[in-house]
């Protein structure tokens, strides 16, 4: 029981700091908590006055908080010996509050989800006008303000990649899987880069990584053997070409992969 009164204490202590620091929902659910956990004492009689004066109190400074009231217009009534219906009265403005909170979560990020599109809108822009510097900057204030979005990362690395900046889509990309070394794509569009600028150990540390996350993604064995063609390892682009093309019979391209790579191998031992 000597819990339970300290934790009524605690919880209607902290509403006024609550609201001042423009919190709504939390001494919302504290003043419900406390009334329900004083239904269930057997107080005497100066404590039961305290937690009156307590409640009332806190009920004066819920009405008196103007964003609660845009929200919530109705006022909040105490009668001591109804806590019942206040408390009923805080469910409803709790269930309120809630659906306010997640109206605003859901409008701040599709905002947030249109300001980024707009950036990476103009950035590609400069992209297909060939205005390579303005898209580089356009595209590293975007990863500056936004360091931990490794999606955004990769698809600026994407747009670069296409673009045939190589050493920027390298950039983007390899920070887009440490963020994130979990998505197979990221590797791919990496590994590509790498060996469009010829650093084909580097391509392969990535695609060995990349393997065990979809060992039967006959894209991925695809572009691994197009990595060891243009590394005259002809051996394992057969290998690759072979597993993509029975993993995707009609792969057409996989198909002439693997017949390339073995005509080049007959060739050497002929």
């Amino acid at each position: 029981m000597s819990n339970d009164i300290y934790t009524i204490r605690k919880n209607l202590a902290q509403i006024a700091s609550q609201l001042r620091q423009g919190k709504l929902i939390p001494p919302v659910q504290a003043l419900h908590t406390a009334l329900v956990l004083v239904s269930r004492q057997s107080l005497l009689r100066n404590e039961r006055e305290e937690f009156e004066h307590m409640f009332r109190d806190s009920v004066d400074r819920l009405n008196a908080d103007p964003n609660l009231r845009k929200i919530y217009p109705l006022s909040l009534q105490y009668v001591p010996g109804n806590e019942k219906q206040l408390a009923g009265d805080l469910v409803e403005l709790s269930s309120m509050l809630q659906d306010e909170s997640t109206a605003e979560a859901e409008a701040a990020a599709k905002a947030l989800a249109a300001k980024k599109q707009e950036a990476l809108d103009l950035g590609q822009g400069y992209l297909d006008t060939k205005e390579h510097d303005k898209a580089r900057g356009v595209f590293n204030g975007l990863v500056a303000e936004y360091p931990d979005d490794s999606d955004l990362r990769a698809d600026i690395g994407e747009r670069v990649l296409k673009a045939g900046l190589y050493e920027d889509a390298v950039e983007h990309l390899s920070i887009a899987v440490e963020q994130n070394p979990y998505l197979l794509q990221y590797y791919n569009r990496l590994g590509i880069a790498l060996r469009k600028l010829g650093r084909y150990d580097t391509a392969e540390q990535y695609y060995l990584k990349a393997l065990p996350l979809a060992p039967e993604d006959a894209y991925l064995h695809f572009n691994i053997g197009r990595l060891y063609a243009e590394w005259n390892k002809w051996e394992k682009a057969l290998e690759h070409g072979e597993t993509a093309s029975s993993l995707k019979p009609d792969f057409e391209e996989a198909k002439k992969l693997s017949d390339f790579s073995r005509k080049k191998l007959r060739g050497a031992t002929s």
